[in-house]
């Protein structure tokens, strides 16, 4: 008996809404980062990369679940966000505050509108096709039986 796709059992509607919830925290933890004293900086920014991490196998999980299309390259701009963060991390530890500060409001922000508005984007509608999909499909053998 088909049992459907692996990730049926893992609700992707409500995960994309989790995920959703997850963006809205990042950025709010990332926007907080530059009103910090200078002494907790790298911290502060390896707690960011950690959950940015976190996330990014989150939505990684998802994509390969889903056989998601464009996985690669989003897989990739995850790999080279993580280590941007990485690099910011470093330069707070070598006192380069204002730097990070800089790099924090212009780069992480710019990235994430356009990941989020393209990669992110396109990875919420397949998850939302995949659903409909899979809903259509457990129909199927339900009509059958009436029949």
């Amino acid at each position: 008996m088909f049992d459907g796709p692996r990730w049926m059992s893992r609700n992707p509607n409500r995960e994309s809404l989790e995920l959703e919830r997850q963006h809205a925290d990042l950025k709010a933890a990332w926007q907080q980062i530059t009103h910090e004293p200078d002494e907790r900086l790298a911290e502060c920014l390896t707690r960011l990369l950690a959950a940015f991490e976190a996330h990014f196998a989150e939505e990684e999980a998802l994509m390969l679940d889903t056989a998601a299309p464009g996985m690669d390259s989003h897989i990739q701009e995850h790999r080279q966000t993580a280590s941007g963060l990485r690099d910011l991390v470093r330069a707070a530890e070598a006192g380069r505050y204002d730097a990070v500060r800089r790099a924090v409001t212009n780069w992480l922000s710019q990235w994430y509108v356009v990941h989020h508005a393209s990669l992110d984007h396109a990875l919420q509608l397949w998850l939302e096709r995949c659903t409909a999909s899979a809903s259509a499909q457990a129909a199927e053998p339900e009509a059958a039986d009436a029949a």
